[in-house]
């Protein structure tokens, strides 16, 4: 009928939420904190709608994004630390101590500097990648273009 509201049960938006829509997506639990999901995958977990992520995004009262310029394909990215930081909030680099001593027991992990240090070790090491379309872009060589 024209005109009438579904009852629709909308899902709390927690930390717990965010981890069960991911895994419904097929995502690995846990995932590294630098890991970056599309708005797409953001707002399907949450169970949320596009134009929702959208609009917390430009009213500056959703997750922090990656910039724009840093990834391939026309997507908002966010990284795991940020989700869960902006759900919880906790400070990201609390997620990457979490995460280290889940899966890293045996690195170094105490303070936020360490903990990020290390991260940065494991991606240098390439042990975690994302999909090809989710890379960082390398920098290539500037092109200067003569003027008319």
């Amino acid at each position: 009928m024209k005109g009438t509201i579904k009852n629709k049960t909308q899902k709390t938006l927690d930390k717990c939420t965010l981890d069960q829509g991911l895994k419904e997506q097929g995502f690995h639990l846990p995932p590294p904190p630098w890991h970056v999901f599309s708005s797409q995958e953001v707002a399907l977990a949450l169970g949320i709608n596009l134009n929702y992520m959208s609009t917390m995004k430009l009213r500056g009262t959703g997750p922090l994004p990656e910039p724009f310029e840093d990834y391939r394909a026309n997507r908002v990215h966010y990284r795991h630390d940020n989700l869960c930081a902006w759900l919880t909030g906790r400070e990201p680099w609390e997620f990457h101590h979490e995460w280290l001593e889940q899966m890293h027991p045996n690195l170094p992990r105490e303070t936020k500097e360490q903990c990020f240090k290390t991260s940065k070790q494991l991606i240098d090491m390439r042990l975690y990648r994302q999909p090809k379309w989710k890379r960082k872009r390398k920098a290539g060589p500037i092109k200067v273009f003569g003027g008319a």
